[in-house]
């Protein structure tokens, strides 16, 4: 169970996140603060969340069950955690983590939370790495964007070559 922060509030917050609506997020945080939430709670809870979706991904119900996560909450979590590709899942984690490792250490927390945020639910997806050698495959083979230049001239190979002749001393 997290702190003072209603767990609701950071599940829609990190919906918000991975649906890419940086409004919604933006609106989700100010109505957090408008309590009189202390920011360095939030940001505290708000990774320890983000650390539980990562745990209901790849350690399943049963990691979720050691730290204490059950019912409604663990099947949320696993809802969450399936929104987004292993790979963005795990981007998101690191940049959450380190977001709320620097807003803490900052003057302006709650404008670093902010920040972070809409960093998060902007961001571009990761690409797997198998699905831009595929494109880029692909678009080899149909010439798509590639250029082909003609090979350089190859110099005649009997060519004579006269070398100046030097005076006589």
């Amino acid at each position: 169970v997290l702190g003072t922060v209603e767990r609701g509030v950071l599940f829609k917050l990190s919906e918000a996140i991975f649906s890419r609506k940086s409004p919604q997020a933006l609106s989700l945080v100010g109505e957090a603060f408008k309590s009189g939430l202390d920011p360095a709670l939030f940001l505290k809870e708000f990774a320890t969340h983000f650390r539980e979706i990562l745990l209901a991904r790849f350690g399943g119900a049963e990691s979720l069950k050691n730290l204490g996560v059950l019912g409604d909450d663990a099947i949320e979590l696993q809802r969450q955690a399936g929104m987004v590709s292993e790979y963005d899942l795990q981007d998101l984690i690191q940049v959450a983590r380190e977001g709320a490792d620097s807003a803490l250490r900052s003057g302006y927390p709650k404008y670093a939370l902010e920040a972070l945020v809409v960093r998060m639910a902007t961001r571009e997806p990761v690409a797997e790495i198998a699905q831009i050698v595929a494109g880029l495959s692909k678009m080899a083979g149909s010439g798509a964007g590639v250029q082909r230049s003609q090979p350089a001239p190859v110099a005649v190979q009997n060519a004579q070559v006269q070398t100046p002749k030097t005076g006589s001393m």
